[in-house]
């Protein structure tokens, strides 16, 4: 297993996935049990912008984070006068400044968990 820099690897995660496949314990895993080795502190801190922005290039349906991210009709009226490419990393940054110093990373997993997005919350982790 390769450490990303959160500290945990992504063939952990995907070990659940196999019991599975084995006919043992099934079920998607918890918000918790993916970010469980992230450390707290990592978890609580404001999200960095280029965090944000290599998670945007996966972003391909922003549509349907935003709401989870507490974006008003508005903003995404806003974000759609904006090229394709702008888009994705738009949503994210209007996110960060809305909610400032509370767009934690702890914040952006719970909402990408609301948006059935496990993919991008593992992509999260291995930042």
């Amino acid at each position: 297993e390769v450490p990303h820099r959160w500290g945990r690897s992504t063939a952990s995660r995907w070990s659940q996935m196999a019991a599975c496949n084995r006919g043992e314990s099934c079920g998607p895993p918890s918000l918790d049990q993916l970010v469980e080795a992230v450390p707290a502190e990592r978890l609580d801190q404001a999200c960095r912008d280029e965090d944000l922005l290599e998670l945007s290039l996966s972003l391909t349906n922003w549509q349907s984070v935003s709401p989870f991210l507490g974006l008003s009709e508005a903003d995404e009226e806003d974000i759609e006068k904006r090229s394709s490419e702008r888009q994705r990393i738009d949503v994210l940054r209007k996110w960060r400044a809305k909610f400032g110093s509370t767009a934690t990373y702890r914040r952006l997993s719970e909402a990408l968990w609301r948006a059935q997005r496990v993919d991008l919350i593992d992509k999260l982790c291995s930042l």
